[in-house]
């Protein structure tokens, strides 16, 4: 059955953890441009009607499950560069869910060696800071 718990999670799913993957690839295809040198690189969030534009990124009124980066030219033509372009979100998610990972393990098994239970660590995630 679908029950609150999974409710929170879903709510948590959609709006906390989706834009910071969505703004992750874009990010790596914005390391990406640059690297290859692409000229005028624009990064749009969502769809709809434009909230507001700061620089090279524009946002939009839904944000939700679109956002694209777009640029007129790269410097640097050839088949490697845009296989590297394409490659650069793929790679940062790579990288961040490996410092992630190496963070978590430090954070869960302590500085003791040992793992924390699962009680232990709701304790933790829910002290006031």
């Amino acid at each position: 059955m679908f029950g609150i718990a999974e409710l929170i999670s879903l709510i948590i799913s959609a709006f906390f953890i989706l834009p910071v993957v969505i703004f992750l690839r874009e990010m790596g295809y914005l390391i990406g441009g640059k690297i290859f040198g692409a000229v005028n690189p624009r990064v749009t969030s969502g769809s709809g009607p434009r909230l507001f534009k700061v620089g090279m990124f524009d946002v939009r009124k839904y944000y939700h499950l679109y956002s694209c980066f777009s640029y007129d030219k790269l410097r640097h033509h050839g088949k490697f560069a845009y296989v590297c372009l394409y490659l650069s979100p793929i790679l940062i998610n790579v990288a961040v869910g490996l410092i992630n990972k190496r963070s978590a393990r430090k954070w869960i098994y302590g500085r003791a060696g040992h793992v924390l239970e699962p009680i232990h660590l709701l304790h933790v995630l829910l002290r006031p800071v």
